[in-house]
């Protein structure tokens, strides 16, 4: 082969290596923050988004809410509470 028949396969081969390399798959509760050579460029997901390979960097942010665990109010548990509070030694004056 010569080199004018490999030509158009390695253009080829580039814009496919080009266009792999710069999707990002971004799910529901998470946001992808694109910053262009450093710089603040936008704000992108959920989604299929295309960054510029070596250009652009993204940063991943989970907008999940974290829920803090709830302790039962039954009865049990709290008398449970009520005896670990009240055997606690006085604290020295």
């Amino acid at each position: 082969m010569d080199s004018q028949a490999l030509r158009p396969l390695m253009l080829l081969v580039l814009a496919a290596l080009i266009l792999v390399r710069g999707l990002r798959v971004v799910r529901e509760p998470e946001r992808l923050i694109v910053f262009r050579l450093g710089r603040l460029r936008r704000l992108a997901g959920p989604g299929l988004v295309w960054l510029l390979p070596w250009l652009d960097s993204g940063v991943r942010v989970n907008l999940d809410e974290v829920v803090p665990r709830w302790r039962s109010l039954a009865p049990d548990a709290l008398l449970e509470e009520l005896v670990r509070h009240v055997s606690r030694p006085a604290p020295p004056r």
